[in-house]
């Protein structure tokens, strides 16, 4: 099962943090170019900032997908 997850990153070239709203809506945009729009229901949105510390999680739509992912995993259900 594929997952997509939009995330904020740090673009050097303008010195400024593309939100991750901008990257989902980028990864929204090239599905309908490449007419896979039935695969929306796959992107998630990654946090909306960067982690403080490792043990201070961000809660985020794709965060709560991998989780859920984790719990499901099993050695079966691994791409060969």
């Amino acid at each position: 099962m594929a997952h997509i997850i939009g995330v904020s990153f740090f673009d050097n070239r303008y010195h400024k943090s593309v939100t991750k709203s901008i990257v989902y809506d980028e990864i929204l945009h090239l599905l309908e170019l490449m007419q896979r729009t039935d695969l929306k229901n796959i992107v998630y949105h990654g946090s909306d900032r960067y982690l403080d510390a490792a043990q201070k999680p961000i809660d985020s739509p794709a965060a709560q997908n991998l989780v859920e992912l984790v719990r499901h995993y099993s050695s079966a259900s691994r791409c060969t």
